[in-house]
């Protein structure tokens, strides 16, 4: 169920940039540079939560 979340909060935090990027009349070569760099960051925040969890796992 917290997949389901993340996934959905996720979409709507991006929807949400790129509508207030496009109001703001930014070119849409920012707009999708933008998008790209959240889901990069997304996915490396990710990776280190996950990593960490496994960690914290191993150690115990």
């Amino acid at each position: 169920m917290a997949g389901v979340i993340g996934v959905v909060s996720g979409v709507l935090l991006i929807g949400v940039i790129n509508n207030l990027l496009t109001l703001a009349q930014v070119p849409s070569f920012y707009v999708q540079a933008s998008t790209g760099a959240v889901i990069i960051v997304a996915a490396i925040l990710t990776t280190v939560a996950s990593t960490r969890s496994s960690e914290v796992r191993t150690r115990t």
